[in-house]
């Protein structure tokens, strides 16, 4: 079953068993075009975490090779 709690702005998070994905440090609404912000994204345990800036696609990719592993 899948859960988006968004009890804490500043520590989103969605479950959907095995994968929980946290938004830390939550969403500015100010600034939006230039979306930064921090992911956690765990799966049975292994847990990695990812600056992600909407502006530069790099950061993408690299989150994306992530993981890919």
């Amino acid at each position: 079953m899948s859960k988006l709690n968004t009890s804490n702005p500043e520590h989103l998070c969605y479950t959907h068993e095995p994968l929980e994905i946290a938004v830390l440090g939550g969403i500015r609404l100010e600034g939006l075009d230039r979306l930064r912000t921090t992911l956690k994204i765990e799966v049975e345990g292994l847990a990695i975490r990812h600056n992600l800036d909407s502006n530069v696609s790099n950061y993408l990719v690299c989150l994306f090779k992530e993981l890919s592993h």
